[in-house]
């Protein structure tokens, strides 16, 4: 059976921990390792050590103890593209219950999905 390396991050534990314990181990013969990460400067240093197929990320940074905000208000989450990118490639899953930054755009390896449509995140 074929296996796929997929970090994910997401920097609210509560989220994180019902991704783990939801998302599937195996998809169509193809076994899904999951690496989960609570918080993109320890996401940076995965990415450097070692290679994913594919790295999925939610594009809040959640304060702790306040609402989240859309990313555009965070600098962390409006270069976590190009910060991952500068350390190795990898396609890349940005999800997010809110509003992407403008310049995010779906290409051939990086995609955009509402985390509250189960068909965007699946296509």
């Amino acid at each position: 059976m074929s296996a796929l390396n997929i970090l994910l991050l997401d920097d609210d534990a509560e989220s994180l921990d019902l991704l783990i314990r939801t998302l599937p181990s195996d998809v169509d013969g193809t076994s899904i390792r999951w690496k989960p990460c609570g918080s993109f400067d320890e996401a940076l240093e995965l990415i450097t050590a070692q290679r994913f197929d594919i790295v999925v990320t939610d594009v809040y940074a959640d304060q702790a103890g306040q609402a989240k905000e859309p990313v555009t208000s965070d600098a962390r989450g409006t270069g976590l593209v190009e910060a991952i990118r500068e350390r190795r490639f990898s396609p890349l899953l940005l999800i997010t219950s809110g509003v992407f930054p403008p310049e995010y755009q779906n290409g051939p390896f990086l995609k955009l999905a509402d985390k509250s449509s189960d068909a965007e995140i699946s296509q």
